[in-house]
């Protein structure tokens, strides 16, 4: 499944010039918690992931990216829904993947952005993610527009559960 979501009253076309980013997170459950990354700075919580990289399958980039934020090896099961987002100035699209736990390294490789914002590795209840998706308003400015993010992936990644 694909959700597009439009600043304002944007089109398509008023978008054509801007840059396109995508991003690649991983949905992980184990003992029914679901592993987010909170940067704390904000007050912000997402599943981890990050930008593809250049000859970087979606798959290859969500991997990678979760390894780097959590220091957890995963395997993908499946891809969940993808999420566009148009503004003014830029195109942003976040892959979300259902992975498999596979091992914990305990090693995290943090860029210093990371760092700055104070990224922290949770296990979080889906209940407890709701509620954070739906009531926390952070400190940032776009952090509601990423909480709705965050809330496709969670609850496209949950039917049937």
């Amino acid at each position: 499944m694909d959700i597009e979501i439009f600043e304002q009253n944007l089109t398509k076309e008023d978008c054509s010039n801007v840059p396109h980013r995508t991003a690649c997170r991983g949905i992980i459950k184990k003992n029914n918690k679901y592993l987010v990354v909170r940067l704390t700075k904000y007050d912000i919580t997402t599943f981890p992931g990050g930008g593809l990289e250049n000859n970087e399958t979606e798959e290859e980039c969500c991997i990678r990216e979760v390894l780097e934020e959590t220091g957890i090896i995963c395997k993908i099961k499946n891809r969940v829904i993808s999420v566009t987002e148009y503004f003014t100035d830029s195109i942003w699209t976040n892959v979300y993947f259902n992975c498999e736990f596979v091992k914990d390294t305990k090693k995290q490789h943090l860029v210093q952005e990371e760092i700055d914002l104070g990224l922290v590795v949770e296990w979080k209840t889906k209940e407890e993610l709701l509620d954070i998706f739906e009531n926390n308003m952070t400190l940032h400015e776009f952090g509601p527009n990423i909480h709705n993010r965050e809330f496709f992936g969670l609850i496209h990644s949950v039917e049937g559960d």
